[in-house]
């Protein structure tokens, strides 16, 4: 019997910015499979929780879900039991499947779930991957015209955005308190930012170091009758306290074409600044690199068609 081969390299846990909003353990390889791991101290009520975007997320979705009960005082882990994709897409379909008031997690009788662990090892070994209709992965984008609107979408929720609000009101600035100073600071140099410009914010950690990264975005007037539409992207990124970003952090930007911004700070500061300018069938994505460890950022788009 060949043994089965473990790869972690795309494991959700080992992957910042998913590890910190995913409370399961997702994109774990074993041979041609996906397994997400359910860890839980406790079966008392009989339910199983999965994270939402650990089912309905291709990036996440798995063929195997395997429940982990966790015994911390004998420091042990025991494999409980487990559910296959397909078998949970029919219980999906029944309605079996419930969400938490927030929307974000599935409860899931315990009784769902296959205790027979052998039967997991055969399908690892014998099971064809391709029988297993997962969602077909297709690389979402945080549409940030909704946020003209002061709306986010599940997406961008999932993720942990802030509620988008006004940059501007008859008063200047009321957005958070940390990016006043950067936002006042371009607009008297000069930087317009209208009245129905939006911004939201994001908190994550790299290299064990707390960051936000802000942005900003408006739509732009037309400079001819003929010209294409376009929109404004504000990023700043700032450290989650009042300190200053540390020297040799990089911060790059792609659009469709490849990177049009790459800048390592070569001394402390305390904001990384970048302003964007893109046609409606743009979209810019972020990397941030530090001590090492990279963290790439969904795309931002601006889909003003898109309902909320």
């Amino acid at each position: 019997e060949g043994k089965l081969k473990l790869d972690t390299t795309n494991c959700s846990v080992f992957q910042p910015e998913s590890a910190q909003v995913i409370e399961a353990v997702c994109n774990l390889q074993v041979g041609e499979f996906k397994l997400c791991l359910i860890a839980t101290e406790s079966l008392i009520d009989d339910l199983v929780r999965l994270p939402k975007v650990a089912v309905d997320h291709p990036e996440f979705a798995a063929h195997f879900y395997v429940v982990v009960e966790v015994l911390e005082e004998e420091e042990q882990a025991i494999i409980h039991s487990f559910l296959g994709y397909d078998r949970l897409q029919k219980v999906q379909e029944s309605g079996q499947l419930q969400l938490d008031t927030n929307g974000s997690v599935y409860a899931l009788a315990l009784d769902c779930f296959e205790p027979d662990i052998n039967h997991l090892l055969l399908g690892l070994r014998l099971g064809d991957p391709r029988a297993f209709d997962l969602p077909e992965l297709q690389v979402q984008s945080i549409n940030v015209a909704l946020w003209l609107r002061s709306q986010l979408d599940e997406f961008a929720q999932g993720l942990k955005w802030e509620q988008p609000l006004p940059l501007v009101t008859a008063s200047g600035f009321r957005f958070i308190q940390s990016f006043y100073p950067v936002l006042e600071e371009l607009r008297n140099r000069g930087m317009e930012i209208p009245q129905h410009s939006h911004g939201s914010s994001r908190k994550f950690d790299l290299a064990q170091t707390g960051l936000e990264l802000f942005a900003g975005t408006w739509e732009l007037p037309p400079k001819s009758d003929s010209s294409a539409q376009e929109w404004s992207l504000l990023l700043i990124l700032a450290m989650q306290s009042d300190r200053l970003l540390p020297q040799g952090i990089r911060l790059q930007v792609e659009d469709l074409t490849g990177v049009i911004y790459d800048k390592a700070m070569e001394t402390e500061n305390r904001y990384f600044v970048v302003p964007l300018v893109g046609n409606l069938d743009e979209q810019f994505t972020v990397t941030i690199k530090l001590k090492g460890e990279t963290l790439k950022l969904q795309p931002f788009k601006f889909d003003p068609n898109q309902p909320g």
